[in-house]
């Protein structure tokens, strides 16, 4: 059952979070920075961001050869970093009234799926290939926060929906600090 609902997460997140042709994350940008963004700017950020996620946990999973408190280490790190820039962009749209907040939630969703076109089922559906093959080796690791955190980046897109974030994902939400 556990492995049915985290596979569910990892297509859920890769189609949520798609791909693009570039291979690095946006530096980190402050409210007033994102508040400047058209609709189409923020929307290929929040993807890229997404799209380095996914190719960081493939990546990570390529370099440990087993999963132990290192490779915990290396998705703390990404976790934290990645989320928190998501939640930047997730504080600028929390200012805006719900219309706009939807419309810029659906653009970046909409970029995220065709950068995930652009890039290919070779590479995502590779990615899906190596994150089941080791699926019975995290399952054995067994860490609650390990899962959480990986349920976090499948699912990173949630973070420009705080109200969605303090529902789902509470632990999460108090981590990050959105009230």
């Amino acid at each position: 059952m556990k492995k049915t609902i985290l596979f569910t997460f990892i297509v859920a997140g890769l189609i949520l979070g798609g791909c693009s042709s570039s291979n690095s994350q946006p530096k980190l940008k402050d409210m007033s920075e994102i508040e400047k963004l058209t609709k189409e700017q923020f929307a290929e950020e929040t993807a890229a961001i997404n799209v380095h996620v996914v190719q960081e946990m493939g990546k990570l999973l390529d370099k440990h050869s087993k999963i132990d408190a290192n490779f915990e280490k290396d998705i703390d790190a990404l976790h934290k970093s990645s989320v928190r820039q998501m939640v930047e962009y997730g504080k600028v749209l929390d200012k805006k009234d719900e219309k706009t907040r939807v419309d810029y939630v659906m653009a970046s969703l909409t970029a995220s799926w065709d950068a995930m076109d652009k890039l290919g089922t070779e590479v995502t559906e590779g990615f899906e290939a190596k994150f089941d093959a080791r699926l019975p080796e995290l399952e054995a690791y067994g860490v609650n926060n390990l899962e959480r955190k990986f349920d976090d980046l499948f699912a990173i897109m949630n973070f420009l929906d705080f109200e969605r974030i303090k529902e789902e994902r509470p632990e999460s939400a108090k981590e990050f600090g959105i009230k």
